[in-house]
């Protein structure tokens, strides 16, 4: 099978981590999902790992396969929580607005409990200077 090139991945990490979009799809232009090229599992755990510092990006699809399966599950369970905490809108983290996080958490605790988790644990970081409400 073909397999994405080593600069096309690095290109695919470098536009997830540096990207203010709000939705990437990348789609194949082959119409039958065998003649796509496919993904190695370690290089889609390069793609996912670098939302870790992407706060904006909310929907993430691009058109492949993956090749040697073994962590996909795990791997698109982390993707689709970045996307989730996106969604709430973990940016508010990084503006230090009490208010809006206050709006985010409030979203997060209807979406998912991990998630709200995710953005009260990690809000001391972030909101350390922000006044009492």
């Amino acid at each position: 099978a073909n397999q994405w090139s080593a600069e096309a991945v690095d290109l695919l990490v470098d536009l997830v981590e540096s990207t203010n979009l709000q939705v990437l799809e990348l789609h194949d232009p082959q119409k039958h999902p065998s003649s796509r090229a496919g993904l190695n599992v370690n290089d889609f755990a390069r793609v996912v790992s670098s939302l870790s510092s992407n706060y904006t990006l909310e929907r993430f699809q691009v058109d492949t396969c993956i090749l040697n399966k073994p962590r996909l599950r795990e791997l698109q369970d982390e993707l689709d929580f970045y996307l989730r905490l996106n969604q709430c809108g973990r940016k508010v983290l990084l503006q230090g607005n009490g208010e809006s996080w206050l709006q985010a958490t409030n979203k997060a605790q209807d979406e998912d409990f991990s998630v709200l988790y995710w953005m009260t644990r990690h809000s001391i970081n972030y909101l350390g200077n922000v006044q009492r409400l």
